[in-house]
C-alpha cells in the first residue's frame, strides 16, 4: 500500500431532511453515509469538500455564531444529490396493491442508494416498508472495524432481519492510482450482506445487493475462457418490460481491448489476477430512453461501473464446488437501466434458511474517485 494518507478516523452523524439521521464513516479522503432512521441504505460514497467539513466539525455554539445548523444539514442534503456522490438517492413513494387473494396495500418509499433485498422479487416481501429505526453497532477485531446495520421486516407471513456489514481495515487499503492520464483515489472495503429468518418456516432465498449509481456510466463484465467449447460461457436474461433491441449490450473481444495501451478498460483489467483467462467483455450502456433490465451469469465474478468521475467494481465470492443454483434463470449479476440512473446488482446462490438462522453473502468493493 502506498502511504499517501494520514489515517485519522473521525466519523459523524447528521439529521438530513427527508432521510433522517445519516452516519458518515470517514476513511480519509472517502466518506460513506448510511441511514439510521430508515433503511439501512448507503446514501453517500465520495469526498466531502474541505469547506463543508470545516462547518460539519464545528460544535453547536460555534455554529450559532457563524451559520445555522439547518444550513449545514442543507449542505449535506445537497451534497448527497451532487456529482460528488457515487451513489444515487431517490425519494418518491410507490403505492402497491397485491393480487386479489391477498389484497394487501403497501406504501413503499423508494430511497435509492445501496440496499439488500431477497430474490426472487416478490410483490409483498420485496416491498415491506423499511421506514423504522435501524439497528446499528460497531465491533472490531485485530485487523478491521466492522459496522453492522440491520432492520426487521414483517408483513403477512414474511418476517426476517436483513442488513449489511461494512468491514474496513484498521490500516485501510488506500492508495492513489494512475489510469491513463487521470489520478484516482482508491479504497477497498468488504461488504457482507446477511439475512436472519424470523418466520416459523424454512425459506429459500438468494441475498440480493442492489446499488443505485449516479453518473450516467456504463458497465463492463469480464468473461473467462471456457474449459470446453461444447458448453455455454455466459447468459443474458431479459425482463418482460424490456426493449428487445440489443443496443444496450455490446460484446467485445478482450484480446483487442488488452492491446489498446491507452484504453481505460484495458488499464483497469491488466493488473487483475486472472487477466490471462479473459476472452470476452460484455459492455452494457444505458441509453436513458426506456427502462430496461438484464441479468447475467458472469464466470469471472466481477463487474465494473465506469462514469466520468468514478470507477466502481464489485467482486463476489461463490463456491462452485457446491454446484450452486442462482435465481432469475441463473444470474449472479443484474443491471437495471432507467432514464435517471443505473443499478448494479449482485445475487448470491439460493440458500435454504431455517428458522432463527443467518445466512451471509460477501463481496469486495473497489472505489476509485478521480482527483
Amino acid at each position: 500500500m502506498n502511504n499517501f494518507y494520514n489515517y485519522n478516523l473521525k466519523n459523524f452523524s447528521l439529521k438530513v431532511n427527508k432521510f433522517g439521521e445519516i452516519y458518515f464513516i470517514n476513511i480519509h479522503p472517502f466518506y460513506i453515509g448510511i441511514t439510521l432512521d430508515i433503511g439501512p441504505r448507503i446514501l453517500f460514497i465520495g469526498k466531502i469538500p474541505e469547506k463543508y467539513l470545516n462547518l460539519i466539525n464545528k460544535n453547536d455554539s460555534e455554529l450559532k455564531k457563524e451559520i445555522s445548523k439547518n444550513r449545514v444539514e442543507l449542505i449535506v442534503y445537497n451534497l448527497i444529490y451532487s456529482k460528488n456522490n457515487l451513489i444515487k438517492p431517490v425519494n418518491y413513494k410507490v403505492k402497491l396493491k397485491t393480487n386479489k387473494n391477498k389484497g394487501i396495500k403497501i406504501n413503499y418509499n423508494l430511497i435509492g442508494g445501496h440496499r439488500i433485498w431477497l430474490s426472487p422479487e416478490d410483490e409483498i416481501e420485496s416491498y415491506i416498508p423499511d421506514n423504522i429505526k435501524v439497528n446499528f453497532n460497531i465491533n472490531q477485531n485485530n485487523e478491521s472495524i466492522l459496522y453492522f446495520f440491520s432492520n426487521h421486516y414483517k408483513l403477512d407471513k414474511y418476517f426476517h432481519e436483513k442488513g449489511f456489514i461494512i468491514e474496513i481495515k484498521k490500516e485501510p487499503q488506500l492508495d492513489k492510482i494512475k489510469i491513463n492520464k487521470n489520478i484516482y483515489d482508491h479504497l477497498k472495503i468488504k461488504m457482507t450482506h446477511f439475512c436472519k429468518n424470523l418466520s416459523n418456516e424454512k425459506i429459500t432465498r438468494s441475498l440480493w445487493g442492489i446499488t443505485v449509481l449516479n453518473g450516467n456510466g456504463y458497465f463492463i463484465f469480464p468473461i473467462y475462457k471456457n474449459f470446453s467449447k461444447l458448453n455455454p460461457q455466459y447468459n443474458i436474461v431479459f425482463w418482460p418490460y424490456n426493449n428487445l433491441s440489443t443496443d444496450n449490450i455490446k460484446l467485445l473481444n478482450a484480446k483487442n481491448i488488452l492491446n489498446k495501451k491507452h484504453s481505460l478498460i484495458r488499464n483497469l483489467l491488466i493488473n487483475t489476477p486472472n487477466v490471462n483467462k479473459l476472452e470476452k467483455l460484455v459492455k452494457v450502456i444505458n441509453e436513458r430512453k426506456k427502462n430496461n433490465k438484464f441479468g447475467f451469469f458472469i464466470n469471472s465474478n466481477i463487474a465494473f461501473y465506469i462514469s466520468r468521475n468514478f470507477i466502481f467494481s464489485k467482486e463476489i465470492f461463490q463456491n462452485d464446488k457446491n454446484l450452486s443454483i442462482y435465481p432469475d434463470l441463473f444470474t449472479n449479476f443484474q443491471v437495471y437501466l432507467s432514464k435517471h440512473y443505473e443499478e448494479l446488482e449482485t445475487l448470491s446462490p439460493i440458500f435454504e434458511i431455517s428458522n432463527d438462522k443467518y445466512t451471509y453473502f460477501s463481496e469486495i468493493w473497489d472505489i476509485y474517485i478521480k482527483e
